[in-house]
């Protein structure tokens, strides 16, 4: 792959990247791929890539039902076509299929061509227009659809008899987009759409549901697989558990994603004697949540290892600058980021900096707990932002201390339904505190289960706890 068009423009770049419609390698297909780099732990360039067929975008397009005669379709900003309009019933899907990213001047519906046409005469605005085409009139519309660094472009067109004549219709205009899977509510909207007149209808209704039915759990599979691919790929840039027992030996990780990828994570860094360790919570949850992890992650690979830095507060500094530079390459204001609690720890030393996460202490045997409040604004965009302050914390042996995301104490649950809150949390690691460390995790994890029985996980949950 390394001598492919995504791979090279993508290790270019620190941005994500749509290369713009092509014929796959190796299935031999039209589609588009989008592809971001990232930094591994050791901080190597990595290209994660995904490439979206054109023909799920034509199988939809064709079945999409503006009037009785109207058409829809996908156009790229050179005038190739990746979103077919309907055919006649006799071509098959196979047939229609060559038609992708043929040239709009080379289309065989002359309507089609004839609206394009009129509309770049119009000067391409997005606005309804009227046209003629082989002596009937026909009204269009053009709108564009920013994907990343490519714009396609949604067109729509009906003829004149089928808005003002006796059976008039209502106008629907569909704005639709690149999409990962078919929605069910389509099949639904157009199966109660058809009067029941015979059984034979019934019976070929309930024939054309199941295979629609078919359809969408096959697409369903393929993004839960490419889904699972991607967490396959967020747990490759996670530390391994045998790096962390190997430099904490006494400590646990609690990690509990909301969906199967997360916008939390948690991060270390080794060096020499020194070890940092971060519970992070990025913007979301799910696939957009960790598309952020991504990016934060690598603003604190950058800030270490790149940039040397090892004062906790500078380090998120810089990670700062990191991620407000990398979403200011998109032309729409983006305020996305991430809470963190970062240590760094040096024997028993704790050099503390945090954004809205705070770091809790519990000294060996005690019956209260010390909290070490973090900087009121996020790893992001932030009017009137401040440097993070570094705190230096002297432990002895057997002090433990934790750090974590907002999603323990926030999860709903118990008799009356109400958040667990940090007041609880707090009692729950103070009476589990003479526990080895893992017997910490599970209890944590058992409680957590309990307190949310019969109620959905809010959010993604780390907790990280460290004995010295």
């Amino acid at each position: 792959p390394r001598v492919r068009d995504w791979y090279k423009e993508s290790m270019k770049s620190n941005e994500a990247v749509w290369l713009p419609p092509y014929t796959f390698v190796a299935a031999g297909i039209p589609g588009i791929t989008l592809s971001k780099r990232f930094f591994n732990l050791k901080n190597e360039p990595c290209v994660i890539s995904m490439d979206v067929a054109l023909s799920d975008l034509s199988l939809m397009t064709t079945k999409i039902d503006v009037s009785d005669n109207g058409k829809a379709f996908i156009l790229s900003d050179s005038g190739k076509i990746i979103g077919l309009p309907k055919f006649d019933d006799t071509i098959s899907e196979d047939s229609l299929l060559n038609y992708a990213l043929s040239d709009i001047n080379d289309f065989g519906q002359a309507e089609v061509v004839d609206a394009y046409h009129s509309w770049k005469e119009k000067g391409s605005g997005e606005g309804s227009f009227k046209f003629q085409s082989e002596g009937e009139n026909y009204w269009a519309q053009f709108s564009p659809y920013k994907l990343g660094n490519l714009t396609f472009y949604t067109g729509v067109l009906t003829p004149e008899d089928d808005i003002i004549g006796p059976f008039k219709r209502t106008k629907n205009l569909i704005l639709f987009g690149m999409i990962f899977i078919v929605i069910i509510s389509i099949v639904l909207v157009q199966a109660f759409r058809v009067k029941r007149k015979s059984n034979v209808i019934l019976s070929n209704q309930k024939e054309e549901i199941q295979k629609q039915k078919h359809l969408v759990d096959e697409k369903n599979r393929e993004i839960i697989d490419s889904i699972n691919y991607a967490k396959r790929i967020q747990t490759a840039i996670l530390p391994p558990d045998d790096l962390l027992k190997e430099s904490l030996p006494q400590s646990f990780v609690l990690y509990k994603p909301k969906d199967i990828v997360a916008g939390d994570f948690y991060w270390m860094s080794k060096h020499e004697n020194d070890i940092f360790i971060a519970a992070a919570d990025c913007t979301g949850h799910g696939v957009p949540g960790a598309l952020v992890s991504v990016i934060c992650n690598n603003s604190l690979n950058r800030a270490v290892n790149e940039f040397g830095l090892r004062n906790p507060g500078e380090v998120l500094d810089t990670a700062r600058d990191l991620v407000i530079e990398e979403f200011e390459k998109s032309k729409e204001e983006v305020k996305d980021g991430m809470d963190i609690a970062l240590c760094r720890i040096s024997g028993r030393t704790i050099y503390y900096s945090g954004a809205h996460n705070p770091l809790w202490v519990i000294k060996k045997e005690a019956k209260d707990l010390v909290e070490i409040k973090a900087n009121k604004q996020p790893i992001g965009k932030f009017d009137q932002p401040e440097p993070y302050t570094t705190h230096k914390l002297e432990l002895k042996k057997g002090d433990v201390f934790y750090i974590f995301s907002d999603g323990y104490a926030d999860q709903f649950g118990g008799e009356k339904g109400k958040k667990f809150k940090s007041a609880n949390f707090k009692k729950l690691l103070i009476s589990i505190q003479a526990l080895e460390m893992e017997q910490q995790k599970t209890a944590l994890d058992e409680a957590f289960e309990k307190w949310k029985e019969g109620y959905e996980q809010l959010d993604d949950v780390c907790v990280i706890g460290v004995r010295v």
